[in-house]
């Protein structure tokens, strides 16, 4: 399986999880040259735009953790889409808005894609 289609399936767990918890998936892979929201969603008359990220690790004790990947630079790039994206569908820029994170995590061995732990974490400060 390559790096993308990893993260299709990461992103249609993901959008299976949220609509299974109340979430309206609004879109999917919203792409800019400066950067790209993964899952955008609806609850509550909140927008939550959702990064997803994946741990297909072989050995998953080695202190790393999937959500490291949202360092700085990438939180300022989800900054400027996010804005993009309020701007650009017309919900303008004091819409009430949310950034959570999921990480899916597949069995330990990494091997069998049917088996995974869904962890969110929402509304987290970029």
């Amino acid at each position: 399986m390559n790096t993308r289609e990893k993260g299709n399936l990461t992103e249609t767990i993901a959008c299976d999880f949220l609509s299974s918890q109340g979430y309206t998936i609004i879109e999917r892979n919203y792409l800019r040259r400066w950067g790209e929201l993964d899952v955008v969603a609806k609850k509550d008359n909140a927008l939550h735009f959702i990064e997803v990220k994946s741990d297909f690790r072989v050995h998953q004790n080695d202190g790393y953790r999937a959500e490291e990947q949202v360092h700085a630079l990438k939180q300022r790039r989800l900054r400027r889409v996010i804005s993009t994206y309020l701007v650009e569908r017309k919900y303008g820029l004091d819409h009430p808005f949310v950034f959570d994170l999921i990480i899916v995590s597949f069995g330990k061995q990494g091997s069998n894609i049917e088996k995974f732990n869904i962890e969110m974490q929402e509304n987290i400060i970029i």
